[in-house]
């Protein structure tokens, strides 16, 4: 009896724990480079504000809903670039005071919905 209660409290329990598991992983990916993760209203959020970064992110989960990179040198957004590192399900996207001077018009490619773009006090 008592065998049938463990396998049962454990079968009842994996999901939430499998669940958990995962949902750390997308944080401490992120928390390993410049940016920070983390829930935000309900979106997974990677701020990565005054980085230092020249570039868009990498490895950062493809589930992110929500890039913040205001603050940093990313001087262009070339072709494609946020399908390039896997940023496909982005609904807001903020780059402000990124310095950049370039954006190619199939930059954003890809980024099918996104909702809310922020390039303000860029060159």
């Amino acid at each position: 009896m008592i065998y049938l209660y463990t396998l049962i409290t454990l079968l009842l329990w994996a999901p939430i724990v499998s669940h958990s598991a995962s949902e750390l992983d997308w944080v401490t990916v992120c928390n390993q480079q410049t940016c920070r993760c983390k829930w935000v209203s309900g979106q997974k959020t990677a701020e990565c504000i005054n980085s230092g970064l020249t570039s868009i992110p990498k490895n950062l989960s493809n589930e992110m809903q929500v890039l913040d990179l205001s603050n940093n040198k990313i001087l262009e957004m070339n072709k494609d670039v946020f399908r390039e590192v896997g940023l496909i399900n982005l609904h807001k996207l903020i780059a402000r005071s990124c310095s950049i001077e370039l954006v190619d018009k199939d930059a954003f490619r890809g980024l099918e919905i996104l909702i809310e773009l922020d390039l303000s006090d860029n060159n």
